[in-house]
């Protein structure tokens, strides 16, 4: 009995470790891209914004996990709103690598309604009387196994973890095909060839954090209900929290093994000459415009 428990401590404090240094990772990663002087500066800020909201989540399921919660108890509730936006950034970050622009369409307003969620209830908790963000905060330090429960106005804790990332997975499915068709491209480019290891090295990392953290979620539920089957492992630290925690950590590290995407990606510009050879119709201009005066005047306002 007595190993069995040191077991299962030295298997938590494991966990949490783990915790603490993805953050640590996430943190100083994303001071380095959003100080680093890049090619292409909106891709690099977007990533170090979602890096720096990966390290914000580590570190306050650190505190949490770790029963460090009574210490740092003005980090509670509010932060719920960042970690509603996290995949927000990876889309933006997506696009603009895969298009080399940013641009804005009302449909992406689908992205923010787990934030909008998020915004309700934090509101609505902080507007009642003190005794219920108290009695929350409280559940939370005695019983951090259970703080998933805590049931705010609209949603729960656990059901907002569950939203979240289902989002983040659908935003990620929808992203695939697009992913597919820019590593088609420019094949024999090397630094093109890093950058698509990249995408999809990362695009696996962020699916696994969403199927894993859509599995704890469910799995919290299942285990309130009193229902136990093979995908509930344990309170203490199961196998798909084991595996969450160590995605976290990975995804954390990853960029330190493609360093050259830290310099950003601009898309390859079309030269003149280019555009005469792949275009037949451009030999021959029409409107009795001569074509040497008109490539030599272009040259002459490009230089």
């Amino acid at each position: 009995e007595y190993l069995c428990l040191y077991w299962l401590l030295c298997k938590k404090s494991a966990l949490i470790l783990i915790l603490l240094i993805a953050s640590i990772f996430g943190f100083v990663l994303s001071t380095i891209l959003f100080l680093k002087k890049t090619t292409n500066t909106k891709a690099t800020l977007l990533l170090g914004s979602f890096y720096f909201i990966l390290s914000i989540y580590a570190f306050h399921a650190y505190l949490l996990d770790g029963g460090y919660l009574d210490q740092f108890t003005w980090f509670f509730l509010w932060p719920l709103l960042l970690f509603h936006l996290i995949f927000v950034p990876i889309y933006y970050y997506f696009q603009v690598i895969l298009t080399d622009t940013l641009t804005w369409h009302n449909a992406q307003l689908l992205l923010f309604v787990p934030f909008i969620l998020g915004v309700i209830d934090v509101v609505v908790v902080y507007a009642l009387p003190s005794h219920v963000l108290t009695g929350i905060l409280q559940e939370a330090i005695l019983t951090p196994e259970n703080r998933l429960n805590a049931q705010y106005w609209l949603l729960s804790l656990n059901e907002h973890l569950l939203i979240r990332h289902i989002w983040q997975l659908g935003v990620l499915i929808f992203l695939l095909p697009k992913i597919l068709r820019f590593i088609k491209k420019r094949k024999d480019d090397t630094l093109k060839q890093v950058l698509d290891k990249w995408l999809l090295v990362f695009w696996i990392g962020l699916v696994s954090m969403a199927i894993l953290a859509i599995l704890y979620a469910l799995e919290k539920m299942i285990a309130d209900t009193g229902f136990h089957s093979w995908i509930v492992i344990g309170q203490h630290g199961g196998i798909i929290t084991l595996c969450l925690y160590i995605v976290l950590f990975l995804i954390g590290v990853i960029p330190l093994y493609f360093p050259s995407i830290l310099n950003g990606y601009p898309q390859p510009r079309i030269s003149i000459s280019e555009v005469n050879v792949d275009n037949q119709e451009g030999k021959n201009l029409k409107f009795g415009l001569d074509e040497d005066e008109v490539i030599t005047k272009l040259s002459h306002l490009l230089v």
